[in-house]
């Protein structure tokens, strides 16, 4: 078992947080990420060029801003406390209060176990992606 706790990654252009690649055994907690505050012009991966042989993250064509957290290939990852924030479109603000600053921002691949406990996510349409939207932040929230 790896062990991985109390990581903050900001504004990272291909992936704000972290990215799992043929992982086995993993418990993460509090983790934090926060979107660049620049995306998605330009869109992610950009300023950067893609390079397999990093294991990069792949970014379909909706998804323009960093993955908060990308997980592929992998085994039994556990993380206890995640905030994956996006508080900006194109340096402004103004997507705060529709929460949609960024359209996906958990990744995980339909090849890959993982338990999330206690997911926190700011202005990200999409929380929750594993071959398909699984949870949309929009329909869970109430009116105000």
């Amino acid at each position: 078992m790896t062990w991985m706790g109390a990581e903050k990654l900001k504004s990272a252009s291909m992936q704000g947080g972290e990215y799992f690649r043929s992982l086995m055994a993993l418990f993460g907690w509090l983790e934090q990420t926060e979107s660049p505050y620049f995306q998605p012009s330009p869109p992610a991966p950009n300023p950067f060029v893609l390079n397999k042989e990093f294991k990069d993250p792949d970014f379909p064509a909706d998804v323009t801003s960093s993955w908060g957290l990308s997980v592929e290939n992998s085994k039994d990852i556990i993380v206890f406390g995640a905030g994956l924030y996006s508080f900006f479109d194109n340096y402004t603000q103004q997507c705060i209060a529709g929460r949609n600053c960024q359209t996906k921002i958990l990744d995980v691949d339909t090849k890959s176990t993982i338990s999330v406990f206690s997911l926190s996510t700011v202005a990200s349409t999409f929380q929750l992606l594993c071959g398909e939207v699984v949870a949309n932040q929009f329909e869970r929230i109430p009116s105000l």
